[in-house]
Order: structure tokens, then C-alpha cells, then sequence
């Protein structure tokens, strides 16, 4: 149980906290010490720019469907992962950031909101309900409730301070040396498919990977998805069907200065009085689409 500062007159309850009242069965909990694989989730405005991101990355929605076209997307050099550096930011991390993991494995989440602003974000997750096993909370003051410093179970490789921090760049987080991570789960552990990270805290959750396909894993408030802060988890690649043969394929609109310019060599019909003004209008609109088009 965490409190609300007392002039708020509320209780939080921890969402690790609930049981399920339908037990899950023993087959489908991601149990065990240690995981298959274990992954750390940064979700805050990083880089110069100060823009939405996941461990630096501004994710930017791949050109191609990775599911019918992978080999397309692989080509459009768009892609990156976890071993970017991101810290500090550069065009290379404004990217289709993928994470691929195996199927029928244990995967550990661990979703954090730590660095450069105090802003809590719902962890929204496709494809699958995970299993919350742990919150950590950032440490409050008594009389304003403001945020003293962030929680210290996660250490921040990128940054001069690298725990308890506040304002400071996390692109490469992991656990800290003072952290037990040591996971209980059981039948009644709560299943969710979307949960807040509290602001300078984290979550750890945990899914079994059986649901093979490219799922987004993004941050629930939609200015903050679309701006960048959202990833894809790439699931069992090798189970995913290929697509039928003849399948439609689609991509990026692509046309160069030239061809605009090309297809706006037009000449208005004579003998229409009545679409002088309408002929004027298409005008000044294709002016301003090639200005607009230009500056981009």
C-alpha cells in the first residue's frame, strides 16, 4: 500500500497488489528465478529535442508491414534495437525500434519512467496479458508530496548520476547492485494489458511469448505514442506465417521535386466562365502543396 499525501484524504492501492479470483493455470504462469530473457523499458523525453521516446529512441512506424514484408523493411535501414547508443541522440535513434524474443520463453519487463521529467505513463502492451510481479515507487516528501529523488533499484549506465536521479538522461537502464530480484508470482497475480508506471518508479512485469507476431508496446496517452514513445516486440519470427502468395504489398508514397512539378504543368479548359474561380482555387492550392512539400 502507498499513500497519497495526506491532504488528498485517498489510499492508492498497488496494482501488484490484486489477486484474480480465477486462478491462472499453473501452465500458463511465467514462473521461475530467472527468465528467459530479461528487458529494460525506459519511458521518458530524452535526446536534445526533448521528444517522446523508449530508452532514447523516438520510434518512428516502420514503411512496410514487418509481418508480410520483412524483407523489404530490412532493407529501408530503418530498424534498430537495444544496442544503439542513444546517449546522446542522434538521427540514428529516431527509428523503427524492434526487439525480437524467442517463442514459449519467460520474458521479464522491467518499464520504468526515470531521467529528465517527473511524468508517470499507462504501459500499454499488445498481443499479450502480462502478469505485474513488482512496483517500485520514486521517495516523496512528507509535506509537499513532491518527488524527492527517483527510485534507486534502477541504475542508469548513460548518465553521470547514475541512480536516485532526477533530470538526467537514462537510455541504458539496468538493475542496481542494491536490488533483490528475486520475483514471486503465483494463480492470482494480477493479469493486465495496460498499467501506470509510476513517475520515477517502475514496473516489472511478465509474459509468456506464445502469441507469435509484431506487437507495439507503447505508452497509453496518445500524444506521447505518436510523438515516439512506443517500441515493437518482435515475437518467435520463426513462427509467424508467411504471407499467400500474391498477397497485395504496399510502402511509403514516394515522388521527387521533378515530378511534382511535372504533374502541375496543367491547362485549364477555355469556354467555362462559371470555373474561372474554381480553376483560381486549384491554383493557389497546388502552389502552397509544393511550398509545403519544398520545406519538408
Amino acid at each position: 500500500m502507498e499513500n497519497f499525501h495526506p491532504s488528498y484524504y485517498s489510499d492508492c492501492i498497488n496494482v501488484g497488489d490484486f489477486r484474480l479470483l480465477i486462478e491462472t493455470p499453473s501452465e500458463e504462469l511465467p514462473t521461475g528465478d530467472t527468465p528467459d530473457k530479461e528487458i529494460f523499458l525506459n519511458l521518458n523525453f530524452e535526446a536534445h529535442s526533448i521528444t517522446s521516446s523508449i530508452n532514447g529512441r523516438k520510434f518512428v512506424f516502420p514503411p512496410t508491414p514487418i509481418l508480410t514484408q520483412r524483407n523489404d523493411f530490412e532493407k529501408e535501414g530503418l530498424k534498430c534495437d537495444l544496442s544503439a547508443n542513444c546517449n546522446p541522440s542522434d538521427l540514428h535513434c529516431w527509428c523503427t525500434h524492434v526487439v525480437e524474443v524467442g517463442y514459449n520463453k519467460v520474458i521479464q519487463l522491467v518499464v520504468s519512467a526515470i531521467g529528465t521529467s517527473d511524468h508517470q505513463h499507462p504501459f500499454h502492451f499488445h498481443g499479450h496479458h502480462f502478469h505485474v510481479v513488482k512496483v517500485g515507487y520514486s521517495t516523496y516528501s512528507n509535506t509537499t508530496n513532491s518527488i524527492l529523488h527517483h527510485n534507486n533499484d534502477i541504475y542508469c549506465a548513460d548518465s553521470a548520476c547514475h541512480h536516485s536521479c532526477i533530470n538526467t538522461h537514462c537510455t541504458q537502464p539496468s538493475w542496481s547492485n542494491e536490488f533483490d530480484s528475486i520475483i514471486s508470482i503465483d494463480g492470482k497475480t494480477p493479469k493486465k494489458d495496460t498499467a501506470i508506471i509510476p513517475a520515477g518508479g517502475y514496473l516489472v512485469v511478465r509474459i509468456i511469448s506464445d502469441n507469435p507476431g509484431a506487437w507495439l508496446v507503447h505508452c497509453h496517452i496518445l500524444v506521447h505514442a505518436t510523438d515516439g514513445m512506443a517500441m515493437i516486440l518482435n515475437v518467435a519470427p520463426d513462427y509467424q506465417n508467411p504471407p499467400p502468395e500474391g498477397f497485395p504489398k504496399c510502402g511509403n508514397f514516394k515522388i521527387n521535386t521533378n515530378q511534382i512539378y511535372e504533374k502541375l504543368q496543367f491547362v485549364p479548359s477555355v469556354g467555362y466562365r462559371e470555373t474561372s474561380c474554381f480553376v483560381l482555387i486549384g491554383a493557389l492550392f497546388h502552389f502552397f502543396l509544393v511550398a509545403y512539400l519544398l520545406s519538408s
